[in-house]
């Protein structure tokens, strides 16, 4: 349990205060979201998400780590919120409770990728879905060095 707490500081905490930072920016949403891709692998070493790996292992039969994991979920999901409500205030409140849901599960996903070292295309196609979730004319592509840019 200390592991989860750990984590959410560590790793959930961070990638929250990134999506902060971006204030209603699609291009800082993509620099947060590749910032999270850096901590997943340090070193180069795939390591994944801690809490997706738990709630694989534990959450089926251990009360407390279905919870935590649940709290990690929406502190991800409540993070995501209130950037959508800055980046597309347009969309209405359930559109973005389902959009910041889908990023808090994308995020899930990008752990899962890089954990079961998915190919490089693979991992940049998935990032640059969650980023048109945000801006839908602009895609995130791959630039030369793995990393994400936006093209309108």
């Amino acid at each position: 349990m200390a592991a989860f707490e750990r984590y959410n500081r560590d790793v959930t905490g961070p990638l929250v205060r990134g999506v902060a930072r971006a204030g209603a920016s699609p291009e800082g949403l993509r620099d947060a979201l590749q910032e999270a891709r850096e901590r997943l692998t340090p070193g180069g070493e795939p390591l994944g998400c801690f809490v997706c790996t738990s709630m694989v292992e534990m959450s089926g039969t251990d009360e407390k780590a279905a919870e935590l994991a649940a709290r990690n979920r929406r502190i991800l999901s409540q993070g995501f919120a209130r950037f959508l409500q800055r980046a597309a205030p347009e969309d209405t409140e359930p559109a973005r409770r389902a959009k910041a849901g889908l990023l808090a599960n994308g995020m899930y996903t990008l752990g899962l990728l890089i954990r079961s070292r998915s190919p490089e295309p693979l991992i940049l196609d998935h990032l640059s879905g969650l980023c048109a979730l945000i801006r839908p004319a602009a895609r995130c592509q791959a630039g030369s060095s793995s990393s994400l840019h936006l093209n309108d």
